[in-house]
């Protein structure tokens, strides 16, 4: 099985489907993006599909498709944070505490800085 994204406005991911691996396969078994998009094109009529994959940081509903890195970003979990392309998640503008793990923190959006919670 293979997950899709449905792309909508603004490349927005507004829904998450599963295709058989019969109707994302080439003649030889192997996975075939294009096969699967065709399929989902056929049976819901919807153009714009992409495959949703762990190299792509997996979609979810409310995700932005970045066509030019091929990625499927979060929302930002603050506006002044800058998406990792490597790690598929956002890094604050400050590094995050030493005791983070330990320790119970809210980044502050106005001060730029973390806040004991």
């Amino acid at each position: 099985m293979m997950r899709f994204a449905k792309i909508g406005i603004n490349n927005k991911v507004i829904d998450i489907v599963t295709v058989a691996d019969a109707d994302c396969q080439d003649a030889n078994g192997k996975f075939d993006e294009n096969l699967g998009v065709q399929f989902l094109e056929r049976l819901t009529g919807w153009a714009l599909w992409v495959a949703s994959t762990e190299e792509r940081f997996n979609a979810g509903t409310g995700c932005t498709w970045d066509a030019e890195h091929e990625v499927f970003k979060k929302p930002s979990p603050s506006p002044t944070w800058t998406f990792n392309y490597t790690t598929g998640e956002y890094d604050p503008p400050i590094d995050y505490p030493a005791d983070y793990d330990t320790v119970k923190y809210n980044w502050n959006e106005d001060t730029q800085s973390w806040d004991v919670a």
